[in-house]
């Protein structure tokens, strides 16, 4: 590791490290630890004081960071047996995709999550950097371990089993935070997901219902939606997958009469747009007035990893931009197809004028 390289890595591990600490951490003068400064600020690895932060962020994120480790079949997988496959470790994590994909998308965004100090964790820091998001707000737990979240994806691209290791999201609590709330009420919207503690969750439900703060959901598994309050008065957006909503309502959507149900619950609850996916291609929301499937041609799914998280990016930049719940969910459902034919976990070339050009190319009639 160069001097540059182990400045920097103390500078994620604490944003807020004076030159002289870091001086006396990398064995050089305060004088020479300034000019690399100087350096990776010239360079764009960090930005101000403290090093990279950056204010008046327009969307927050707050839920998972973690490592996907990707385990993709070879052949059609055989259980309680020995499989042949390719492993891909990317960042992961559902706030962190929907940041990522916001940033994409030409929103500066701000992420409110946990890394233990452990190698994944400065790793997960050192890529959102350098995917431009702001990380500053993270808050590094010593005793926890990252989360990661491993999975089994079939020859068909869908997952066969998962199994995810989310500890450290239960030791974020309200008063961590409160404490960052300043970074938080001047956003221009909020991304919230269900790994987080349901006291975070109803306290952030609540806070921003106070402050008239737009508000976007979306789950991390069907078990996690017990977090939920059953008080979502405020929340602008709920985005759920089908099975999510079987498991939460104890439901079976089979047919539009079933979604219409599960809509009509989730708006009691207070929900102005809840959107429930029914599988790679299709949604149910509310337009005009009645409840119905929006749909685009089914194409070929390489990887099912960060597709919910792509369709929530999708829909928010379309709503942020004041489009219609129906044009909102085209662009979530574009996004979400390029996503599902990479291997990472979100589409690395993404951008508006792209998403755009998807949603005209696929000449919907509105």
């Amino acid at each position: 590791m160069t001097k540059e390289e182990e400045i920097l890595h103390y500078i994620i591990l604490n944003p807020y490290i004076t030159q002289q600490e870091l001086a006396e951490k990398v064995g050089l003068s305060r004088s020479a630890v300034a000019n690399y400064i100087r350096a990776l600020t010239n360079s764009g690895k960090i930005i101000g004081r403290a090093y990279i932060v950056r204010e008046n962020e327009a969307i927050v994120c707050i839920g998972g960071m973690n490592i996907d480790r990707k385990a993709s079949a070879e052949e059609n997988v055989i259980l309680h047996s020995s499989n042949l496959v390719h492993v891909l470790e990317v960042p992961g994590g559902v706030a962190r995709n929907v940041a990522e994909n916001l940033h994409r998308l030409q929103y500066n965004v701000s992420l409110l999550s946990a890394i233990g100090e452990d190698k994944e964790g400065i790793w997960l820091l050192e890529q959102g950097i350098e995917s431009g998001l702001d990380v500053s707000k993270v808050w590094t737990l010593h005793s926890e371990r990252t989360g990661s979240y491993t999975t089994l994806i079939d020859v068909t691209g869908e997952t066969v089993v998962a199994m995810a290791d989310m500890k450290i999201y239960n030791e974020i609590t309200v008063d961590m935070v409160e404490d960052r709330w300043a970074k938080i009420e001047n956003a221009k919207a909020v991304f919230l997901d269900t790994n987080v503690s349901k006291e975070v969750i109803q306290f952030i439900i609540a806070k921003c219902r106070e402050e008239k703060i737009r508000l976007f959901i979306t789950s991390s598994s069907s078990v996690k939606l017990k977090k939920l309050p059953f008080e979502l008065r405020g929340v602008e957006a709920i985005i759920l997958h089908k099975r999510e909503v079987e498991y939460l309502f104890q439901l079976n959507l089979n047919k539009d009469d079933d979604y219409m149900k599960a809509i009509k619950r989730l708006k009691e609850m207070g929900v102005v747009y809840p959107v429930i996916l029914h599988n790679h291609y299709t949604v149910y929301g509310e337009i005009d007035g009645k409840i119905q499937p929006i749909t685009i041609h089914p194409y070929i799914l390489k990887d099912e990893t960060g597709m919910q998280e792509a369709f929530v990016s999708g829909l928010m930049y379309a709503i942020l931009q004041e489009n219609t719940l129906k044009d909102a969910c085209y662009y979530g459902l574009c996004n979400m197809s390029l996503t599902a034919q990479t291997n990472t976990s979100v589409y690395p070339e993404v951008t508006a004028e792209l998403l755009k050009k998807q949603v005209e190319k696929i000449g919907y009639n509105k």
